[in-house]
């Protein structure tokens, strides 16, 4: 006697196949860039919009006692004007990198190609970055009166600045676009081996303050050593878990141990 048996539901292949290439598609489509075939009128993809805004929140490290917080809206609002009351005591030395890509030197009548236009100015790259360096060096001229501004720079950059307002120091490197980040710890290296070399021929000291170009310094930093008097070394924490640390503003004691640390912290 035949035995019945079940019958099998044949699995159309298509939608199984389809559904396995999906991923593929899709991972291989990741590496490549988006290029439209010749004939073809698309729209570029639109990039995420970047943030022009602050957003005011938890900061890394808030609440806890040995780290100091910025609060309110002073730098935008209320920038006040350095005086002798106000001032610490406190000598310090801002040492920042920079460097320029394709200098024209100065009278050879070369105009620039690479221009870029704000408002109804234009401005090579080059005059852009020195307008951006000389800010630099105005806010610590009006905030700090008493500091200097060490610039850390390439021996080939050709540029200058304005007699007074700081000190151009050239240490050999790579100051390739794309070495410049690790070149840059290694010039702040470089300066403080120099500093440690020094200090036993240099009567007093002076604090060291590493610092990006871009910034705006807007009150009298050295009361940060002089309430801290036992800290050597001063970092800048961020919410991110990839990079904690923020190597745009790094602050050193000017002894012998605080620049010492300051080598073997700051080391790549």
């Amino acid at each position: 006697m035949a035995t019945l048996r079940p019958r099998i539901r044949a699995v159309p292949l298509r939608p199984v196949l389809l559904f396995l290439l999906v991923p593929l598609i899709y991972s291989v489509s990741r590496l490549h860039p988006w290029s439209p075939e010749k004939g073809v009128c698309l729209p570029p993809p639109t990039a995420p919009k970047r943030p022009d805004h602050l957003v005011l929140g938890p900061a890394a490290g808030q609440g806890r006692h040995d780290r100091l917080q910025c609060h309110g809206l002073k730098a935008l609002n209320n920038i006040g004007i350095s005086s002798d009351r106000n001032y610490s005591g406190e000598h310090i030395s801002f040492v920042t990198v920079f460097t320029t890509y394709g200098s024209v030197p100065d009278g050879d009548g070369k105009v620039p190609s690479d221009t870029v236009t704000v408002g109804n100015h234009s401005y090579s790259k080059i005059e852009r970055s020195m307008a951006i360096l000389n800010t630099f060096t105005n806010f610590i001229k009006v905030s700090m009166p008493r500091s200097n501004v060490i610039i850390l720079t390439d021996p080939d950059s050709k540029f200058s600045v304005n007699q007074g307002s700081a000190t151009l120091m050239p240490i050999e490197g790579n100051y390739s676009r794309g070495n410049l980040m690790l070149q840059r710890i290694k010039s702040y290296i470089a300066f403080l081996e120099q500093k440690l070399v020094e200090f036993d021929r240099v009567e007093g000291f002076n604090h060291f303050v590493l610092t990006d170009s871009d910034i705006a310094v807007v009150d009298d930093l050295g009361h940060i050593f002089k309430k801290y008097p036992h800290c050597h070394l001063a970092l800048t924490f961020r919410n991110n878990k990839g990079q904690p640390l923020n190597s745009g503003f790094v602050a050193i004691r000017g002894t012998r141990d605080g620049i010492t640390n300051g080598i073997l912290q700051t080391s790549p």
